[in-house]
Protein backbone atom coordinates (compact mmCIF):
# COMPACT_ATOMS: atom_id res chain seq x y z
CA UNK A 1 0.00 0.00 0.00
CA UNK A 2 1.31 3.55 -0.84
CA UNK A 3 1.64 6.37 1.22
CA UNK A 4 -1.43 7.97 0.25
CA UNK A 5 -3.63 5.13 0.55
CA UNK A 6 -1.74 4.91 4.42
CA UNK A 7 -3.18 8.24 4.96
CA UNK A 8 -6.47 8.08 3.81
CA UNK A 9 -6.91 4.93 5.87
CA UNK A 10 -5.81 6.37 9.04
CA UNK A 11 -7.74 9.49 8.28
CA UNK A 12 -10.46 7.34 7.77
CA UNK A 13 -10.25 5.11 10.94
CA UNK A 14 -9.56 8.24 12.79
CA UNK A 15 -12.33 9.33 11.73
CA UNK A 16 -14.89 6.02 12.94
CA UNK A 17 -12.78 6.52 16.09
CA UNK A 18 -14.09 10.15 16.67
CA UNK A 19 -17.80 9.09 15.74
CA UNK A 20 -17.54 6.20 17.90
CA UNK A 21 -16.82 8.31 21.10
CA UNK A 22 -19.02 10.81 20.19
CA UNK A 23 -21.63 8.03 19.87
CA UNK A 24 -20.73 6.79 23.29
CA UNK A 25 -21.06 10.49 25.10
CA UNK A 26 -24.56 10.35 23.51
CA UNK A 27 -25.68 7.20 25.09
CA UNK A 28 -23.73 8.90 28.75
CA UNK A 29 -26.43 11.32 28.47
CA UNK A 30 -29.59 8.72 28.00
CA UNK A 31 -31.98 8.78 31.12
CA UNK A 32 -31.92 4.84 30.90
CA UNK A 33 -29.03 3.29 33.35
CA UNK A 34 -28.68 0.07 31.75
CA UNK A 35 -27.73 2.46 28.57
CA UNK A 36 -24.95 4.30 30.51
CA UNK A 37 -23.51 0.95 31.67
CA UNK A 38 -23.79 -0.21 28.06
CA UNK A 39 -21.78 3.09 26.95
CA UNK A 40 -19.36 3.26 29.81
CA UNK A 41 -18.27 -0.62 28.84
CA UNK A 42 -17.59 0.78 25.45
CA UNK A 43 -15.55 3.95 27.17
CA UNK A 44 -13.54 1.17 28.94
CA UNK A 45 -12.87 -1.06 25.47
CA UNK A 46 -11.16 2.83 23.84
CA UNK A 47 -9.64 3.06 27.08
CA UNK A 48 -7.56 0.14 27.07
CA UNK A 49 -7.01 -0.18 23.22
CA UNK A 50 -5.23 3.27 23.24
CA UNK A 51 -4.43 5.46 20.79
CA UNK A 52 -5.59 9.12 20.96
CA UNK A 53 -8.57 9.11 22.09
CA UNK A 54 -7.65 6.62 25.06
CA UNK A 55 -6.85 9.25 27.52
CA UNK A 56 -10.33 11.20 26.93
CA UNK A 57 -12.07 8.23 27.34
CA UNK A 58 -10.58 7.26 30.59
CA UNK A 59 -11.63 10.87 31.78
CA UNK A 60 -15.12 10.07 30.48
CA UNK A 61 -15.06 6.80 32.53
CA UNK A 62 -14.09 8.34 35.51
CA UNK A 63 -16.64 11.13 35.57
CA UNK A 64 -19.04 8.49 35.61
CA UNK A 65 -18.06 7.72 38.67
CA UNK A 66 -20.22 10.58 40.07
CA UNK A 67 -23.33 8.71 38.14
CA UNK A 68 -26.68 8.79 39.79
CA UNK A 69 -26.78 5.53 39.18
CA UNK A 70 -24.49 2.81 41.58
CA UNK A 71 -24.74 0.18 38.81
CA UNK A 72 -23.03 2.46 36.71
CA UNK A 73 -20.79 4.05 39.09
CA UNK A 74 -20.25 0.39 40.03
CA UNK A 75 -19.50 -0.42 36.15
CA UNK A 76 -16.89 2.62 35.95
CA UNK A 77 -14.67 1.84 39.08
CA UNK A 78 -14.18 -1.34 38.18
CA UNK A 79 -12.88 -0.70 34.53
CA UNK A 80 -10.79 2.28 35.85
CA UNK A 81 -9.28 -0.71 38.12
CA UNK A 82 -8.96 -2.72 34.86
CA UNK A 83 -6.81 0.04 33.16
CA UNK A 84 -4.20 -0.11 35.84
CA UNK A 85 -1.71 2.03 35.05
CA UNK A 86 -3.53 3.79 32.40
CA UNK A 87 -6.30 4.66 35.56
CA UNK A 88 -3.66 6.14 37.56
CA UNK A 89 -4.45 9.97 36.98
CA UNK A 90 -7.54 9.10 38.67
CA UNK A 91 -6.51 7.93 42.10
CA UNK A 92 -8.52 10.92 43.45
CA UNK A 93 -12.23 9.80 42.20
CA UNK A 94 -11.40 6.08 43.43
CA UNK A 95 -10.07 7.21 46.90
CA UNK A 96 -13.72 9.27 47.03
CA UNK A 97 -15.42 6.12 45.98
CA UNK A 98 -14.02 4.30 48.55
CA UNK A 99 -14.77 6.74 51.08
CA UNK A 100 -18.03 8.38 50.38
CA UNK A 101 -20.14 6.55 47.99
CA UNK A 102 -23.28 5.41 49.81
CA UNK A 103 -23.57 2.23 47.78
CA UNK A 104 -21.66 -1.03 49.19
CA UNK A 105 -20.50 -2.29 45.59
CA UNK A 106 -19.06 0.94 44.38
CA UNK A 107 -17.10 0.94 47.72
CA UNK A 108 -16.22 -2.75 47.20
CA UNK A 109 -15.49 -1.46 43.58
CA UNK A 110 -13.13 1.17 44.42
CA UNK A 111 -11.17 -0.96 46.76
CA UNK A 112 -10.46 -3.47 44.53
CA UNK A 113 -9.69 -0.59 41.88
CA UNK A 114 -6.94 1.00 44.01
CA UNK A 115 -5.27 -2.17 44.88
CA UNK A 116 -5.37 -3.36 41.33
CA UNK A 117 -3.37 -0.23 40.10
CA UNK A 118 -1.16 -0.04 43.02
CA UNK A 119 -1.85 3.42 44.20
CA UNK A 120 0.87 4.30 46.91
CA UNK A 121 -0.28 7.55 48.25
CA UNK A 122 -0.70 8.36 51.84
CA UNK A 123 -4.21 9.13 50.91
CA UNK A 124 -5.29 5.84 49.49
CA UNK A 125 -3.21 4.39 52.56
CA UNK A 126 -5.61 6.10 55.29
CA UNK A 127 -8.43 5.04 53.20
CA UNK A 128 -7.50 1.53 52.63
CA UNK A 129 -6.40 0.97 56.32
CA UNK A 130 -10.25 2.11 57.49
CA UNK A 131 -11.35 0.05 55.30
CA UNK A 132 -9.72 -3.22 57.21
CA UNK A 133 -10.32 -1.52 60.40
CA UNK A 134 -14.47 -1.33 60.23
CA UNK A 135 -15.72 -5.01 60.51
CA UNK A 136 -18.33 -4.39 58.21
CA UNK A 137 -16.37 -2.00 55.52
CA UNK A 138 -17.07 -3.26 51.70
CA UNK A 139 -13.57 -4.06 49.82
CA UNK A 140 -11.97 -5.57 53.19
CA UNK A 141 -10.40 -8.56 51.40
CA UNK A 142 -9.25 -6.23 48.79
CA UNK A 143 -8.13 -3.68 50.93
CA UNK A 144 -6.02 -6.57 53.68
CA UNK A 145 -4.45 -7.27 50.03
CA UNK A 146 -3.00 -3.66 49.27
CA UNK A 147 -1.48 -3.32 52.97
CA UNK A 148 -0.08 -6.73 53.06
CA UNK A 149 2.00 -5.17 49.77
CA UNK A 150 2.47 -1.34 50.57
CA UNK A 151 2.20 -1.70 54.42
CA UNK A 152 4.69 -3.89 56.87
CA UNK A 153 3.12 -1.90 59.98
CA UNK A 154 -0.23 -3.44 59.41
CA UNK A 155 0.29 -6.42 60.55
CA UNK A 156 -1.93 -6.70 63.88
CA UNK A 157 -4.48 -4.74 61.48
CA UNK A 158 -4.52 -7.83 59.46
CA UNK A 159 -4.21 -10.33 61.75
CA UNK A 160 -7.31 -8.23 63.20
CA UNK A 161 -9.60 -9.97 59.97
CA UNK A 162 -8.94 -12.97 60.80
CA UNK A 163 -11.88 -13.14 63.14
CA UNK A 164 -14.38 -11.67 60.45
CA UNK A 165 -17.40 -13.94 59.67
CA UNK A 166 -17.46 -13.88 56.53
CA UNK A 167 -14.75 -16.59 55.07
CA UNK A 168 -13.09 -14.44 52.03
CA UNK A 169 -12.03 -11.82 54.22
CA UNK A 170 -10.35 -14.12 56.78
CA UNK A 171 -8.52 -16.20 53.89
CA UNK A 172 -7.49 -12.66 52.46
CA UNK A 173 -6.10 -12.12 55.92
CA UNK A 174 -4.26 -15.44 56.59
CA UNK A 175 -2.82 -15.74 52.82
CA UNK A 176 -1.40 -12.01 53.27
CA UNK A 177 -0.14 -13.24 56.23
CA UNK A 178 1.99 -16.22 55.02
CA UNK A 179 2.94 -14.02 52.22
CA UNK A 180 4.78 -11.40 54.97
CA UNK A 181 6.48 -14.89 56.43
CA UNK A 182 8.64 -13.92 59.35
CA UNK A 183 7.89 -10.55 59.24
CA UNK A 184 4.19 -11.21 59.94
CA UNK A 185 5.42 -12.61 63.65
CA UNK A 186 3.27 -9.86 65.81
CA UNK A 187 0.35 -12.12 64.02
CA UNK A 188 1.06 -15.51 65.24
CA UNK A 189 -0.86 -15.50 68.40
CA UNK A 190 -4.19 -14.37 66.24
CA UNK A 191 -3.45 -17.15 63.64
CA UNK A 192 -3.06 -19.49 66.45
CA UNK A 193 -6.85 -18.85 67.55
CA UNK A 194 -8.08 -19.09 63.63
CA UNK A 195 -6.42 -22.56 63.17
CA UNK A 196 -7.57 -23.64 66.63
CA UNK A 197 -11.11 -22.82 65.68
CA UNK A 198 -11.50 -25.79 62.81
CA UNK A 199 -15.28 -24.59 61.50
CA UNK A 200 -17.02 -26.76 59.11
CA UNK A 201 -17.96 -25.50 55.76
CA UNK A 202 -16.20 -22.71 53.92
CA UNK A 203 -14.90 -21.50 57.27
CA UNK A 204 -12.72 -24.29 57.55
CA UNK A 205 -10.71 -22.27 54.45
CA UNK A 206 -9.30 -19.61 57.29
CA UNK A 207 -8.50 -22.25 59.72
CA UNK A 208 -6.17 -23.94 57.24
CA UNK A 209 -4.85 -21.14 55.46
CA UNK A 210 -3.95 -19.54 59.27
CA UNK A 211 -2.53 -22.62 59.90
CA UNK A 212 -0.21 -22.49 56.18
CA UNK A 213 0.94 -19.07 57.51
CA UNK A 214 1.47 -20.15 60.85
CA UNK A 215 4.09 -23.29 60.23
CA UNK A 216 6.09 -20.91 57.70
CA UNK A 217 6.06 -17.83 60.50
CA UNK A 218 6.52 -19.62 63.38
CA UNK A 219 9.58 -21.77 64.75
CA UNK A 220 7.85 -22.57 67.51
CA UNK A 221 7.55 -26.61 67.73
CA UNK A 222 3.57 -26.69 69.70
CA UNK A 223 2.81 -23.81 67.24
CA UNK A 224 4.49 -26.39 63.77
CA UNK A 225 2.67 -29.42 65.42
CA UNK A 226 -1.31 -27.38 65.69
CA UNK A 227 -0.37 -26.59 62.18
CA UNK A 228 -0.10 -29.98 61.13
CA UNK A 229 -2.63 -31.47 63.13
CA UNK A 230 -5.50 -28.40 61.57
CA UNK A 231 -3.86 -29.56 57.71
CA UNK A 232 -4.13 -32.99 58.04
CA UNK A 233 -8.01 -32.31 59.46
CA UNK A 234 -7.92 -30.34 55.91
CA UNK A 235 -7.18 -33.45 54.01
CA UNK A 236 -10.46 -34.60 55.39
CA UNK A 237 -12.75 -32.65 54.01
CA UNK A 238 -13.25 -34.13 50.62
CA UNK A 239 -15.60 -31.93 49.56
CA UNK A 240 -14.45 -28.83 50.00
CA UNK A 241 -11.56 -28.47 47.07
CA UNK A 242 -10.34 -25.30 47.79
CA UNK A 243 -9.82 -26.43 51.51
CA UNK A 244 -7.92 -29.54 50.65
CA UNK A 245 -6.07 -28.11 47.51
CA UNK A 246 -4.60 -25.47 50.25
CA UNK A 247 -4.21 -28.52 52.90
CA UNK A 248 -1.78 -30.34 50.15
CA UNK A 249 -0.02 -27.15 49.78
CA UNK A 250 0.26 -26.69 53.49
CA UNK A 251 1.53 -29.95 54.05
CA UNK A 252 4.25 -29.63 51.00
CA UNK A 253 5.65 -26.22 52.35
CA UNK A 254 5.88 -27.98 55.71
CA UNK A 255 8.15 -31.23 54.22
CA UNK A 256 9.28 -33.96 55.54
CA UNK A 257 7.61 -32.48 59.37
CA UNK A 258 4.15 -33.55 57.14
CA UNK A 259 5.16 -37.32 57.00
CA UNK A 260 2.23 -38.42 59.01
CA UNK A 261 0.17 -37.31 56.83
CA UNK A 262 1.38 -39.43 53.71
CA UNK A 263 -1.22 -42.25 53.77
CA UNK A 264 -3.57 -40.01 53.51
CA UNK A 265 -2.27 -38.02 50.86
CA UNK A 266 -1.59 -41.46 48.98
CA UNK A 267 -4.95 -42.06 49.33
CA UNK A 268 -6.22 -39.14 47.72
CA UNK A 269 -3.58 -39.78 44.90
CA UNK A 270 -4.78 -43.27 43.81
CA UNK A 271 -8.44 -42.49 43.75
CA UNK A 272 -8.50 -38.81 42.47
CA UNK A 273 -9.68 -38.18 38.63
CA UNK A 274 -8.46 -34.45 38.67
CA UNK A 275 -5.64 -34.60 37.21
CA UNK A 276 -4.22 -30.89 38.40
CA UNK A 277 -4.67 -32.11 41.79
CA UNK A 278 -2.60 -35.44 41.40
CA UNK A 279 0.76 -33.25 40.28
CA UNK A 280 -0.49 -31.23 43.84
CA UNK A 281 -0.47 -34.47 45.50
CA UNK A 282 3.11 -36.03 43.84
CA UNK A 283 4.76 -32.92 44.77
CA UNK A 284 3.58 -32.91 48.30
CA UNK A 285 4.53 -36.53 48.44
CA UNK A 286 8.07 -36.15 46.67
CA UNK A 287 8.69 -32.86 49.04
CA UNK A 288 7.63 -34.92 52.07
CA UNK A 289 9.55 -38.01 51.48
CA UNK A 290 12.52 -35.94 50.58
CA UNK A 291 15.19 -36.11 53.46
Amino acid sequence: MGLIPTLLLALVIGADTDKRLADIRAELRSADPGVRVHAVDSLAELAARGGSDATEAAQALAARVEDSDAKVRCESVWHLGRLGEKARAHAAVLIRALRHDPDESVRSAAAQAINQIDIRTSVALDAMRRVVDEPAAAGRSHAIEYLGRVDARSVERIAGALEDRQWIVGDAAARVLHGMGEGASAAVPALRRAARRHEAGVMMTVSVQAARALQRISRDDADLNLALQVLAAGLRDEDNEWVLGNAVEGLEEMGPRAAPTLPALERLLAKTGNPYFADLLRHAIDRIRAR
